[in-house]
C-alpha cells in the first residue's frame, strides 16, 4: 500500500527468506537487522539523509539502529517489543540523533469509540485497491465449519482487511 502511494519502503527482517518476501511486496531494498548494519546501509541508500518515518516492533534490539536510520527530525514509531522492552533511552538521545519524534502508539487509544473505529474503516474501504489482503494463516471461527490447511510459513506479516461491502 505504501508504495502505491508514492513512498519508498526499505524493510528489515530476521532472515533472506523474510527479505525475499519484503521484496516481492514492493520493498525497494529488504536489509537483515540482526548484522547491526541496517542503519549505515539505509543512510547510503538514502544519500546519507535517511527515512522520514521507522517503524520498529522489535525494540531492544533494534531502536537504537532505527535511530540512526532516521532523518533529522524524523519520526520514530515504536509498536512493539519483540526483542525486549527499551528501558534505557535517555530523551537526549533523541536531540544527538537528529531532534527525532518517537512515540509509542497504543490501538486502544487510536481506536477508543465506535466512531473512531467506524472513520478508520471507512477510509480503508475507500481505497480497496491499495487494501488486498494477504493472509499468511487464517484462524478458525468457532461454530462454522473450517476445513483443516497447513500452517503457513511465518513471515511476520499482518494481513489488511477491509469491511465487506454493505
Amino acid at each position: 500500500m505504501a508504495r502505491t502511494l508514492g513512498v519508498t519502503v526499505y524493510a528489515t527482517a530476521s532472515t533472506e527468506e523474510k527479505c525475499s518476501v519484503a521484496r516481492r511486496l514492493g520493498a525497494a531494498s529488504a536489509l537483515l537487522y540482526d548484522n547491526g548494519g541496517f542503519a549505515d546501509r539505509i543512510r547510503t541508500l538514502t544519500d546519507g539523509q535517511g527515512v522520514d518515518v521507522v517503524f520498529d516492533s522489535l525494540g531492544k534490539a533494534t531502536l537504537r539502529d532505527s535511530l540512526r536510520a532516521a532523518r533529522t527530525r524524523g519520526l520514530i514509531v515504536n509498536y512493539g517489543n519483540v526483542s525486549g522492552s527499551v528501558k534505557d533511552l535517555d530523551p537526549y538521545e533523541l536531540g544527538e540523533a537528529g531532534s527525532l519524534f518517537l512515540t509509542r502508539p497504543r490501538l486502544a487509544d487510536h481506536m477508543a469509540d465506535a466512531a473512531t473505529v467506524q472513520r478508520r474503516a471507512d477510509e480503508v474501504s475507500a481505497v480497496p485497491r491499495l487494501c488486498r489482503p494477504r493472509l499468511a494463516r487464517t484462524r478458525p471461527r468457532p461454530g462454522r465449519n473450517n476445513p483443516v490447511a497447513p500452517p503457513a510459513p511465518k513471515t511476520g506479516h499482518r494481513p489488511a482487511w477491509r469491511r465487506p461491502a454493505a
